[in-house]
């Protein structure tokens, strides 16, 4: 029998179904059903965040599009407004931080845009009164916010640092403010990343509290400076006169332990300096560690890539040995839970190299010298991080070492370690430092310079 011819009405109306589809979708794929040309954007280059009767005070340091273009500039920008400057910064105050920038669109020619924000800057007085916590739900769910903005706080207020900082050195404020963070890896007076991924991480991990990086502006020559540490009321850098010329010649501390953003002894150079770091606890601002203590912060906690170190020579009274230090392998910390408080042991072993002696006495071909000169350094590092960590437990509260992390690990459970409170455990906890030091090159030379007799 033959078959029943087959008809086409069901390819037919696939086909028709198909190009009606595709007629739909064809205008969504040319991209530019919410575009937006540049010449329409605002660039946000940082943030500033400043506390205000009611709600908050928002700074925008903005991009001034033709001036970074290849405009002139003898490398004093700043954001007072200067017509060689090539940012401008912009200031409103509103509840939150959304209707902020939404009062900022209202009066600029140009849509707000975050995407190039690198750094927030906040103001001291907001860290230590308010605290971040009421903003870090805002940033964190904004989209053009940035997880690895850097967060420095300013010893006085944020909208005076953007407005009048003045770096010399680089040609763009902003490009100052992104580079200085970087500098940890050569000298370790500031921490190693404090990030706002880093805060967040910090703010909601029970075994540990969070750090920002710390700034100031100096004062101008015949203003008052505030020496010693901002521990005891004194807030170097909050000040900083016209901001139209550099760092001010005030003498500050001579001694590194002493060494905070604000009271550096130098003269010359930017108006801005950024030296230790801003202790947080729940993201509010409880201390200031100054670069020496944030030294061994970074040691303690394994981050530390490069320090250099002037030891007093242990074989000539008055005298100062000059050594460069780096981890020779990364911290061990062990913690234990038995008995009445956590004891924890860290062992922190370092390698130095030998970069100047004052005593001219000959320490690289003497092993009983050397030792003796590496022992002294072990004591000092011990000194130094027993104090810090005794002042982190009785002044502090907080663990900005991240011991918690450590302890952490004894706990099968998470419900069960946030039950155990590592932050009212801390300052209970018992624990021991050793840090030894091996002195493993001598430099370019082994024997002291000779120096000939006077004739």
């Amino acid at each position: 029998m033959p078959r029943p011819a087959t008809t086409s009405r069901q390819p037919r109306t696939r086909r028709v179904w198909l190009a009606g589809i595709a007629l739909v979708l064809t205008p969504l794929l040319t991209g530019c059903w919410d575009r937006r040309e540049l010449e329409e954007l605002a660039f946000v280059l940082a943030l500033g965040l400043d506390r205000a009767p009611h709600g908050v005070q928002v700074s925008a340091m903005i991009a001034i599009p033709s001036k970074m273009a290849g405009g002139g500039g003898n490398g004093d920008g700043g954001g007072s407004g200067g017509e060689e400057d090539v940012v401008t910064v912009s200031t409103v105050t509103a509840a939150t931080i959304p209707e902020a920038a939404n009062l900022l669109n209202s009066y600029l020619a140009r849509t707000l845009s975050l995407e190039h924000a690198k750094v927030l800057v906040v103001g001291r007085d907001l860290a230590e009164h308010d605290g971040l916590a009421p903003f870090l739900d805002f940033l964190d769910r904004s989209r053009p916010i940035r997880a690895t903005m850097a967060v420095v706080i300013s010893q006085g207020p944020a909208v005076e640092l953007l407005s009048r900082l003045h770096p010399q050195v680089e040609r763009d404020p902003h490009r100052f403010l992104e580079f200085l963070p970087l500098q940890d890896r050569e000298t370790g007076l500031i921490p190693h990343s404090a990030r706002f991924n880093d805060l967040l991480a910090a703010t909601e991990n029970p075994g540990m509290d969070g750090i920002a990086y710390l700034i100031a502006l100096r004062p101008q020559p015949g203003q008052h400076q505030q020496e010693g540490s901002t521990e005891e009321g004194a807030r170097p850098g909050g000040e900083a006169g016209d901001g139209t010329g550099g760092g001010g010649d005030t003498a500050g501390p001579e001694r590194p332990e002493q060494w905070v953003a604000g009271n550096l002894p130098r003269r010359g150079g930017p108006n801005a300096e950024m030296v230790g770091a801003a202790i947080l606890r729940d993201a509010r601002m409880v201390g200031v560690a100054t670069g020496q203590e944030m030294r061994v912060i970074n040691l303690l906690r394994g981050d530390l890539r490069r320090a250099v170190l002037s030891v007093p020579d242990p074989l000539a009274p008055g005298q100062e040995v000059g050594l460069e230090i780096r981890p020779g392998r990364l911290p061990v910390v062990r913690a234990a839970l038995g008995g009445q408080h956590p004891r924890l042991t860290v062992v922190a072993p370092q390698e130095a190299t030998l970069l100047g002696v004052q005593s001219r006495v000959d320490y690289a071909r003497d092993e009983t010298r050397i030792a003796r000169l590496a022992g002294a350094t072990s004591a000092l590092l011990e000194a130094t991080a027993r104090e810090l960590i005794r002042k982190a437990q009785t002044e502090w509260r907080a663990d900005p070492f991240g011991f918690g992390l450590k302890v952490a690990r004894l706990f099968p459970t998470y419900p069960e370690w946030r039950e155990y409170d590592w932050s009212r455990r801390f300052p209970e906890a018992e624990v021991e430092v050793r840090i030894p030091v091996q002195i493993r090159r001598p430099g370019t030379r082994l024997d002291p310079p000779r120096i000939a007799p006077a004739r």
